[in-house]
């Protein structure tokens, strides 16, 4: 028999777990069994593909280690908006929120992802974005599924 092993950080898997306790007989309905078949459900649920797709009407004006600015084509009068990058998170100045479709944009970008996965080395706690579920060295759980 073989086993497949997959690492994730223990408080992702908590939260599956949380996931699989509200959902169970959904989750039953759809013949979800083992562990992996519940990861990956739940993962496909987490970042649904219509989240990989570019929001239209906003454009990238430049990026650093502290901010980013973005171009809106809905917005009348001053177009330009600056999304923060700060230890915990990133933070939209038009909308006063990390939760609006300028962050969102704003993970999008590889320039962005690649200053992101830079401050995460430096310690900053910085969202996750669309393909990329967890980070390395955080602590992780592992999960053996041995096949039927």
């Amino acid at each position: 028999m073989s086993q497949e092993k997959v690492s994730i950080p223990k408080d992702e898997w908590q939260i599956v777990q949380e996931y699989h306790k509200n959902h169970e007989e959904k989750l039953k309905l759809k013949r979800i069994r083992s562990p992996i078949m519940l990861l990956r459900y739940w993962i496909l649920e987490k970042y649904p593909e219509d989240e990989q797709q570019p929001i239209s009407g906003l454009e990238l004006i430049t990026a650093n280690s502290s901010f980013v600015q973005i171009f809106d084509r809905k917005l009348t009068g001053n177009r330009s908006v600056p999304v923060a990058l700060t230890p915990t998170g990133l933070r939209c100045e038009y909308h006063k929120t990390s939760d609006c479709e300028h962050t969102q944009y704003t993970l999008q970008q590889e320039t962005v992802k690649k200053i992101i996965r830079q401050k995460r080395k430096d310690g900053w706690s910085l969202p996750r974005f669309s393909g990329e579920f967890w980070s390395v060295g955080i602590e992780v759980i592992d999960i053996a599924i041995t096949p039927a």
